[in-house]
């Protein structure tokens, strides 16, 4: 293929991967979103460019023995549901596309950058002007989608103006942009990462709050001179500080008392993590191995208890799903695996594309650090 064509062809995959997130929301067909389907014309593209190694094939090759004996004992009990070939998927996509050749990952963190960015000035728009001239409107397209905007379902009055900008809600645009987030914190560059740093703010996200607090840390460096680093100390934890006050100062605001509530009795942490307990009494070795793992399942879909995706990956396949899982976080460096780990105890986002970008983007920050491109380490 010549270069030029290359490029170009290249440049498609990765936009649409960098894209899958945000039409992960837009029916395409049943359960299949358009998201999906963008994610599968990028793994089928991407073939072009796998990169074999040992590694490679020992995760890719442990990722489909869990799935196939999963998916028998799901034969044998004919509990085999659309949930389970979406984990199953979900969980072989990124086996091979952090596989692939190293050009791949610097036009995708091209692409996701410049989209994050771009986002993110939408949701800041949007939010300065509900606050100026009192005026909301929705940033979605006029697309059948599975689930309402959050703006067009909360009440403003009583629970604040919440957004996710071009997403659905908070939670989603803050787990979109966190990898960005901390990739701008490690280059210095202040102006883009105070700009992802107010969008997560103003999107009243929980977690976005907790990453924008955490990406101040990234301003120590451990290898430079002693006062350089006291300086760096100084900075973080005075910023950490002035952010504790703040939360404490604005206490009646929604989106604090949010945050802030996110650790008590009834929070969302706690919510997120009993349910698991129970997933993980009941789960087998291989996915399938008790009956009540379809109905466990089945009730996050028809609204009843919330489980995360560490739940969904133990009733859909099993504890074997730590074997590959484990060899993908083995690739993404420490900040990577940290992230990639916090990701699946307190989100479901391992369902859909929002886990395949957000493991690609720490992949490819990872490799760049590796490759001294940044003056940084991750590893």
């Amino acid at each position: 293929m010549p270069l030029l064509l290359d490029s170009l062809y290249l440049r498609l995959l990765v936009l649409l991967l960098a894209l899958a997130p945000l039409f992960s929301n837009y029916v395409f067909e049943g359960m299949i979103s358009v998201g999906d389907v963008f994610c599968i014309a990028a793994f089928f593209g991407c073939l072009l460019y796998f990169r074999l190694s040992y590694f490679s094939l020992g995760m890719i090759f442990s990722c489909f023995i869990v799935v196939f004996v999963s998916l028998v004992f799901l034969f044998m009990k004919s509990e085999v549901s659309a949930s389970f070939f979406r984990a199953a998927f979900f969980l072989v996509l990124p086996c091979f596309l952090l596989s692939m050749k190293e050009d791949l990952y610097d036009f995708f963190l091209q692409s996701y950058l410049s989209l994050s960015l771009v986002f993110s000035v939408f949701l800041v728009v949007q939010v300065m002007i509900y606050y100026i001239f009192n005026q909301s409107f929705t940033l979605m397209l006029p697309w059948s989608t599975y689930e309402g905007d959050t703006i067009e379902v909360l009440d403003h009055a009583t629970q604040g103006f919440r957004t996710g900008g071009v997403f659905r809600e908070p939670s989603y645009f803050s787990i979109y942009v966190i990898p960005a987030l901390f990739f701008f914190a490690l280059r210095r560059n202040y102006v883009k990462q105070l700009l992802l740093v107010g969008a997560l703010v103003f999107s009243t996200s929980s977690m976005g709050l907790a990453a924008s607090i955490f990406s101040f840390a990234f301003y120590l460096n451990l290898s430079g001179r002693l006062r350089e680093n006291f300086k760096r100390v100084l900075f973080a934890v005075s910023a950490v500080v002035v952010a504790v006050l703040l939360l404490l100062f604005f206490r009646d605001v929604s989106w604090v008392e949010r945050f802030l509530d996110a650790f008590g009795e009834d929070g969302p942490l706690r919510v997120r993590l009993e349910p698991m307990l129970l997933a993980a009494n009941n789960a087998g070795l291989w996915g399938g191995e008790f009956g009540s793992s379809d109905t466990m399942v089945n009730s996050f879909f028809d609204g009843g208890e919330w489980y995360n995706s560490v739940s969904y990956l133990l009733m859909r396949l099993g504890w074997l799903f730590l074997l590959p899982f484990m060899m993908l976080l083995l690739r993404l460096g420490t900040l990577g695996a940290l992230a990639c780990t916090g990701l699946i105890f307190f989100t479901n986002a391992f369902s859909n594309a929002f886990s395949t970008v957000f493991l690609l983007a720490f992949y490819s920050i990872n490799l760049l650090c590796s490759e001294q491109k940044l003056k940084c380490s991750v590893s």
